[in-house]
């Protein structure tokens, strides 16, 4: 099992049981390429796929420029639409960094952190 984390303390800090600055959760993010394999229309989302194919979770929220380059994809890169989602050809692959995976194998907060290929 990875390290999800560890806590940093001030040196001379006593616990308390609330939240305090004098400790803190440093959370030890997982990164991984991925790859963009739809977009869901009604509520912004990007389907993502794992390398190998499988189903690995979604993003929600990116930033301004990031969604208008996911858009951008549309264009060159759609295999299928209906009501709900376009699919993708799943040759955009991205790096993403996530807490963890759930036991499902999901990805735990995905986050787009580089653009590998479009």
């Amino acid at each position: 099992m990875r390290n999800k984390g560890i806590v940093k303390k001030e040196k001379t800090s006593t616990y308390e049981s609330k939240r305090s600055y004098k400790w803190l959760k440093v959370i030890n993010y997982q990164r991984e390429n991925v790859v963009i394999s739809g977009i869901r229309k009604k509520e912004f989302g990007v389907s993502l796929s794992f390398l190998d194919g499988k189903y690995a979770g979604m993003i929600e929220f990116m930033t301004k420029e990031d969604r208008k380059r996911v858009y951008n994809l549309i264009e060159n890169h759609k295999v299928n639409e209906d009501e709900n989602k376009i699919t993708l050809d799943k040759k955009t692959v991205i790096e993403v960094k996530y807490r963890n995976k759930f036991l499902s194998g999901l990805l735990r907060i995905p986050t787009l952190s580089e653009w590998k290929s479009a």
